[in-house]
């Protein structure tokens, strides 16, 4: 008897999740298809009226967003050395930690005891 409730309980969410899935894929099959036709229609405004000035400015802003993510990225692997290699620091440091570095090294000229 207990095996036939267990089975029965098996069917009934195997029935509820394929029911959900259904559910849900009609949902965003609903969703990207509006997003496409309102998306196209403004594209399409936009192109025909010829104001493509918008467009211009994301990719500038895309652009300079690229070239920096680079320079930080850039940034971090460079290793470098101490300013104050000339009077004896031979430690080599990433971007980041050079400057607390510098502030605080024992070759620094002007670091009195």
């Amino acid at each position: 008897m207990v095996t036939n409730y267990t089975e029965s309980a098996l069917d009934h969410d195997q029935e509820s999740n394929s029911e959900f899935l259904n559910d849900f894929w009609k949902a965003a099959l609903m969703g990207y298809g509006s997003g496409l036709c309102i998306g196209l229609s403004i594209i399409y405004i936009m192109i025909s009226t010829g104001n493509l000035k918008w467009h211009a400015r994301i990719i500038e802003g895309m652009e300079q967003g690229i070239i920096t993510w680079r320079r930080k990225k850039q940034r971090e692997s460079l290793e470098l050395p101490c300013r104050y290699q000339v009077f004896g620091c031979q430690d080599v440091f990433t971007y980041h930690s050079r400057h607390q570095h510098e502030q605080n090294c024992k070759f620094h000229p002007y670091n009195f005891p």
